[in-house]
């Protein structure tokens, strides 16, 4: 009789507390790109070769550094998918748009094409409603380097909260992408 009140009083217990809250989920590549005039109507081939994103970067959600310096990673507010893939299709959307008529190939084709390799350092809001994207980006032709070049980018959020801070991730990634295309044709 003991165990069956225990059971009773333990059941009773668990559905009292309040469920967990869902967790929300955000992504930088699921709306379409806005429409945008094309950098250069040139022909080319392109590989993106690598897109390398810090560690510290590398979490299932959006990240906020705090006044104090500290990285805050939500629970409650996940990416849809891995920012990598998220990153590495919205630039190969991009740059199919801003450059229409380059050919983005594999890593083995040859001859060999322009190699766009981007390392990625920081990407994350803050409290004060900034967003911040940096790190650098490299073009090769015929495996010399014929470009380094380091990026920072910051906005403004148009209104508070994460999906508003992702919303300025991808235009801050549009603004990138547009300075890429715009060296790839004059590097």
């Amino acid at each position: 009789m003991k165990r069956l009140l225990a059971l009773i009083a333990i059941t009773l217990f668990g559905c009292s507390q309040t469920p967990a809250p869902t967790a929300k989920h955000y992504s930088l590549a699921a709306q379409p790109l806005p429409l945008t005039e094309p950098v250069s109507l040139s022909t080319g081939t392109l590989i993106l070769s690598s897109l390398t994103i810090d560690h510290h970067l590398q979490h299932k959600g959006p990240v906020l550094l705090m006044a104090d310096g500290r990285l805050h990673i939500s629970q409650q507010h996940r990416w849809a998918g891995a920012l990598p893939n998220q990153l590495q299709r919205l630039t190969q959307e991009s740059l199919a748009m801003l450059l229409p008529h380059w050919q983005q190939v594999g890593r083995k084709h040859t001859p060999a094409p322009v190699v766009l390799e981007i390392e990625i350092s920081r990407l994350f809001g803050a409290p004060d409603g900034t967003t911040r994207l940096s790190g650098r980006y490299r073009l090769y032709k015929q495996q010399q380097l014929i470009l380094q070049r380091s990026f920072a980018l910051e906005q403004q959020q148009a209104a508070s909260g994460y999906a508003a801070m992702t919303d300025s991730m991808r235009s801050l990634w549009l603004s990138l992408m547009t300075q890429v295309s715009q060296s790839i044709i004059k590097p």
